[in-house]
Formats: C-alpha cells, structure tokens, sequence
C-alpha cells in the first residue's frame, strides 16, 4: 500500500482550473467614484466649485473644509435625529490625508474666516458686557464672603438669633448671583476632554476642534 502511494503521489499533476486562470485572493481595489458635489446645496456647492476653481485643490478637500464650517455654524442650533431615540448633535468628524503643498490648510483658512472675524467681532461687541459683569461678580462674592464671616463670628459668640438673621441674607443674595455672559471660542487645536467640555458649557456651545497635524 505505502508504494503505490508513492506511486500516485510521483504521478500527481499540480491542480490547474479548467480555463487555467489564476484567480486572485484579493480583488483589486476599487476605483474611486467622482466626489458627489450636485448633491451639496446650491450655495455651499457653487462655493466649494468656485474655489476648488481657483486653488486647484482636489474637490474633496474643498468640500470637507465647507462643510466642517457649516457643522461649526448649525450643531449649537439643533439636533440630529436617526430615529426617534438616536438622538445626537450635528456634528461631523473629518480626516484629509494629502502630500505636503496640495493646500490643505489653505482650504481652511479660506472657508474659516467668516467665523473667525465673526468671533473677533462678538467679543469686541461684547467687551462692555462682560467688564460691567466681571464686576458684579467680584461684588457678588465680597458681599457673601462678608455674610459668610459675619456668621462665623455670631456663632463663636453664641449669638444664634443674629445668625437666622444673616442666614436669611445670605439666602437672598444667593438668588442673584450674577454670571457672565458666554463668550464665543469657537477654534480648538489642542486640548483635553475636560477643556472642550469646559469650553462648550461655559465659553459657546458650539465649536470645532481642528489640526493641521496628523
């Protein structure tokens, strides 16, 4: 039996199919489709196409760079929803990776700045705002440091009938505890997830984080 195995296996032709084509494990990677752009809204479409024209930038970084401002624009405003419990902001995370001088960053910068100069323009508006606020903060907090000493004092003295007293004041004050106005940071480049939530409940609630670096 072990030499006609042998026999067999001298005599054994390499596996060959019938049309003797080799076919692949690996299918060849698929040629990309033309970047959508009809699809874009007109204005955001005849923007990305007008400067797409002049910077000769691929379409596709164009776009991403347009519709990262319209995202910046519209996510404080509304929410996005999937369905009726798939609930989430109108956000949007984007990668572009391309070869240095293709005029990535040009792209951004060209769509950014209304809102840069909108931002600059806010706070300037808002200057007299925040200082007349600032100060009544620190008013606000010197008022309840005082009530806060002064009931530390009766207390010691065992003067507890004072103490209701400036109790209840500082219940009052505490109902008008001013705040400032949200300022508006809407650029991010470097920061933990703490900050941006910081940033978002406290500065604006709307912003993008942005790099240029991988």
């Amino acid at each position: 039996m072990h030499s006609e195995l042998k026999t067999m296996l001298a005599e054994a032709k390499p596996f060959a199919p019938p049309d003797s084509k080799v076919v692949p494990l690996l299918r060849e990677a698929e040629k990309s489709l033309p970047y959508p752009a009809h699809a874009l809204p007109d204005t955001i479409r005849l923007a990305v196409e007008s400067y797409q024209d002049y910077g000769q930038q691929p379409i596709e970084m164009v776009a991403m760079s347009a519709l990262s401002m319209v995202s910046l624009a519209c996510q404080g405003l509304a929410n996005v929803a999937r369905d009726r419990k798939l609930v989430g902001p109108l956000s949007l995370n984007m990668m572009v990776a391309a070869d240095s001088g293709e005029r990535k960053s040009s792209g951004d910068q060209t769509f950014s700045a209304a809102a840069h100069e909108w931002q600059k323009l806010k706070k300037e508006e808002m200057k007299d705002r925040i200082k007349l606020a600032e100060s009544a903060v620190k008013t606000f907090e010197a008022q309840r440091s005082g009530l806060l000493a002064k009931i530390t004092a009766l207390t010691k003295r065992g003067h507890f009938s004072q103490v209701q007293d400036v109790k209840r004041q500082l219940e009052e004050l505490e109902l008008t505890e001013p705040t400032k106005p949200m300022q508006p940071a809407l650029f991010y480049e470097d920061l933990t997830q703490e900050g941006l939530l910081d940033g978002l409940a406290d500065e604006w609630p709307s912003a993008i984080i942005a790099s240029n670096e991988g």
